[in-house]
């Protein structure tokens, strides 16, 4: 007996995902760690993104007694309209969107990032991969929806939505390892 029921697949006309991330992690790659502006890569991503920053984060770790501060670079490419977003660091590269719409156009999105960063940084290793998502499925932002649309689900598979109310955000990950 299949986990899910099999459905056609659609597509979500107003969509109440804000937000959709793919995550590929992998191990440091020097030619990134340094700083220096991934050159080849935004050339290679410019039509799509072609506004591009430079975020520095830092972070603090404590081990013992003593604090260490850790600083990272991450290059942020960007379309147009902020509504998609590739993210390039030493050991991940990511893609979100404020506009999803069907998993097979974000999927060859995701596809076309993660191959150029292969072949420009020859990223062989691959150790996570995670998606995640939030979104905001309420009456007032989807008028179709049922006026009994929470008692529909099936709360063994979507347990957190049973103890939620209509309209407030909904959090959710897979995370592949390998």
């Amino acid at each position: 007996m299949p986990a899910f029921p099999v459905v056609d697949r659609l597509e979500l006309v107003d969509s109440p995902l804000e937000l959709v991330v793919c995550q590929l992690r992998y191990p440091m790659v020097l030619a990134l760690a340094g700083g220096q502006p991934p050159e080849a890569f935004g050339r290679r991503v410019q039509g799509s993104y072609p506004a591009a920053s430079k975020k520095q984060m830092t972070s603090v770790e404590i081990i013992g007694e003593s604090a260490v501060q850790k600083s990272s670079v991450t290059w942020v490419f960007e379309d147009q309209d902020s509504q998609w977003t590739v993210s390039l660091a030493s050991n991940f590269v990511a893609l979100e969107t404020k506009r999803y719409v069907r998993f097979a156009d974000f999927l060859e999105r995701f596809e076309q990032v993660l191959q150029v960063a292969r072949e420009i940084y020859d990223v062989q290793i691959m150790e996570r991969l995670g998606l995640r998502y939030v979104d905001h499925p309420s009456r007032s932002l989807q008028p179709r929806l049922p006026e009994n649309w929470t008692d529909q689900l099936n709360h063994a598979i979507i347990p957190a939505r049973s103890m939620r109310l209509d309209g407030e955000p909904q959090n959710a990950s897979a995370v592949a390892r390998r």
